[in-house]
Protein backbone atom coordinates (compact mmCIF):
# COMPACT_ATOMS: atom_id res chain seq x y z
CA UNK A 1 0.00 0.00 0.00
CA UNK A 2 2.52 2.55 1.16
CA UNK A 3 4.50 1.89 -2.29
CA UNK A 4 1.30 2.50 -4.61
CA UNK A 5 0.69 5.83 -2.34
CA UNK A 6 4.58 7.11 -2.61
CA UNK A 7 4.38 6.43 -6.58
CA UNK A 8 1.13 8.36 -6.70
CA UNK A 9 2.73 11.35 -4.93
CA UNK A 10 5.49 11.26 -7.60
CA UNK A 11 3.71 11.07 -10.67
CA UNK A 12 1.03 13.47 -9.28
CA UNK A 13 4.41 16.00 -8.58
CA UNK A 14 5.68 14.92 -11.62
CA UNK A 15 2.80 16.40 -13.02
CA UNK A 16 2.77 19.40 -11.51
CA UNK A 17 6.58 20.54 -12.64
CA UNK A 18 5.27 19.33 -15.95
CA UNK A 19 2.81 22.13 -16.00
CA UNK A 20 4.60 24.39 -14.61
CA UNK A 21 7.19 23.98 -17.15
CA UNK A 22 4.66 24.12 -19.91
CA UNK A 23 3.24 27.30 -18.79
CA UNK A 24 6.47 29.12 -18.37
CA UNK A 25 7.23 27.59 -22.09
CA UNK A 26 4.05 29.42 -22.99
CA UNK A 27 4.83 32.56 -21.61
CA UNK A 28 7.97 32.44 -23.38
CA UNK A 29 6.63 31.58 -26.53
CA UNK A 30 4.55 34.78 -25.89
CA UNK A 31 7.66 36.82 -25.92
CA UNK A 32 7.98 37.33 -22.12
CA UNK A 33 11.10 38.08 -20.23
CA UNK A 34 12.32 35.75 -17.07
CA UNK A 35 11.88 38.67 -14.99
CA UNK A 36 8.35 38.64 -16.41
CA UNK A 37 7.76 35.14 -15.75
CA UNK A 38 9.22 35.45 -12.77
CA UNK A 39 6.65 38.22 -11.74
CA UNK A 40 3.56 35.75 -13.17
CA UNK A 41 4.55 33.05 -11.29
CA UNK A 42 4.65 35.44 -8.26
CA UNK A 43 1.20 35.79 -8.98
CA UNK A 44 0.21 32.65 -9.31
CA UNK A 45 1.73 30.99 -6.18
CA UNK A 46 0.31 34.23 -4.48
CA UNK A 47 -3.38 33.11 -5.99
CA UNK A 48 -3.22 29.28 -4.92
CA UNK A 49 -2.05 29.90 -1.20
CA UNK A 50 -4.20 28.19 1.27
CA UNK A 51 -6.56 26.55 -1.30
CA UNK A 52 -6.95 23.53 -3.10
CA UNK A 53 -5.69 24.37 -6.62
CA UNK A 54 -2.63 24.11 -7.58
CA UNK A 55 0.58 25.88 -8.87
CA UNK A 56 0.97 24.22 -12.03
CA UNK A 57 -2.92 25.15 -12.75
CA UNK A 58 -2.64 28.40 -11.73
CA UNK A 59 0.36 28.84 -14.05
CA UNK A 60 -1.28 27.93 -16.84
CA UNK A 61 -4.34 29.95 -16.35
CA UNK A 62 -1.85 32.74 -15.52
CA UNK A 63 -0.07 32.19 -18.94
CA UNK A 64 -3.81 32.07 -21.06
CA UNK A 65 -4.55 35.84 -19.00
CA UNK A 66 -1.60 37.25 -20.21
CA UNK A 67 -2.22 36.26 -23.60
CA UNK A 68 -5.37 37.99 -23.13
CA UNK A 69 -3.93 41.01 -21.71
CA UNK A 70 -3.89 40.51 -17.73
CA UNK A 71 -1.05 42.83 -16.50
CA UNK A 72 0.86 41.02 -13.66
CA UNK A 73 1.24 42.13 -10.54
CA UNK A 74 -2.23 42.51 -8.35
CA UNK A 75 -4.02 42.31 -11.70
CA UNK A 76 -2.94 38.75 -12.25
CA UNK A 77 -3.34 37.47 -9.01
CA UNK A 78 -7.20 39.03 -8.27
CA UNK A 79 -7.90 37.04 -11.90
CA UNK A 80 -5.97 33.92 -10.52
CA UNK A 81 -8.05 34.05 -7.54
CA UNK A 82 -11.52 34.39 -9.19
CA UNK A 83 -10.76 31.67 -11.29
CA UNK A 84 -9.38 29.46 -8.48
CA UNK A 85 -13.07 30.38 -6.93
CA UNK A 86 -14.63 29.38 -9.99
CA UNK A 87 -13.17 25.92 -10.31
CA UNK A 88 -14.45 24.95 -6.73
CA UNK A 89 -17.97 25.98 -6.76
Amino acid sequence: MAAGAFGAAITKGFGRLTAIDDAQARLRGLGYDAKAIDSLMASALESVKGTAYGLGDAAGVAAVLSAAGVKSGQEMTDSLKLVADAAFV
